[in-house]
């Protein structure tokens, strides 16, 4: 028991020893960390340093840049022409411009020109000139107008006079003054009342359903129409003489 007693007191002692050493080991790590990471902040103070350095020169150059752009105008340039002749007499004469207080030539907008007549597009642009920088630009725009006339002519040159009319109908106003005129706009190959019938079920599809639906309102506000969009009896003759029926529903 002794013999065994004394063995586990070395081994404790041993496993102190090597714990004892692991802790000197990992202090001693623990301390190499810690100068990598100072290091390392140190490389990230001096970069940080130098990204702000460098910013602060490409902002330096722009400004300077921009200021001799602006004080362009300001520069006084001397042009000396000299010519000679000689012919019987010889003639010299010199000349001096100076440009001091001069603007600074401007931006001029692009000359924007559609040559075929044939296509519904209009060309437009502008410029602007500042002190130090001038813009110009140019585009061209569709004008849908334009083309849906163009569309339906060419339609009606080849007979097909339903396919016209189908195509200004996608216009608002068409559309409504072909309802106010009682000849409403083909639905699907339909054409007057059954027409008529499927605007009425399908009013979703109207090209001016946005002012169908207004119309609608004043109707309703007024009292001529309920929510549901039928027409409501009047008592006064004269005023129901002037709206559609219940049955008929209102266009």
């Amino acid at each position: 028991m002794t013999k065994i007693s004394e063995k586990v007191e070395q081994l404790e002692k041993d496993v102190v020893k090597i714990n004892t050493r692991l802790d000197e080991k990992f202090t001693g790590i623990d301390g190499r960390l810690k100068g990598i990471d100072i290091q390392l902040e140190n490389l990230n103070t001096k970069f940080t340093t130098l990204l702000y350095t460098l910013l602060g020169g490409v902002i330096m150059i722009a400004g300077l840049v921009l200021s001799g752009n602006a004080k362009a105008a300001d520069t006084n340039i001397t042009t000396t022409t000299t010519s000679t002749s000689t012919n019987t007499n010889n003639t010299t004469s010199s000349s001096t411009m100076d440009y001091k207080n001069q603007p600074v030539q401007r931006a001029a907008a692009p000359n924007v020109t559609v040559t075929n007549n044939d296509v519904c597009v209009a060309g437009i642009s502008g410029g602007a000139q500042g002190n130090a920088i001038g813009i110009s630009f140019g585009t061209t725009v569709t004008d849908p107008n334009c083309e849906r006339i163009k569309l339906a002519r060419e339609l009606r040159n080849a007979n097909m006079k339903v396919a016209s009319v189908a195509i200004l109908c996608q216009d608002p106003r068409v559309f409504q003054a072909m309802i106010d005129s009682g000849t409403p706009c083909p639905f699907k190959g339909l054409i007057g009342d059954q027409a008529r019938d499927m605007w009425n079920k399908y009013p979703e599809l109207r090209a001016d359903y946005a002012d169908y639906l207004k119309k609608i309102d004043i109707l309703v506000t007024a009292g001529y129409m309920d929510k549901d969009g039928n027409m409501l009896e009047k008592a006064n003759a004269e005023t129901d003489s002037k709206f559609k029926s219940s049955s008929d529903n209102w266009n």
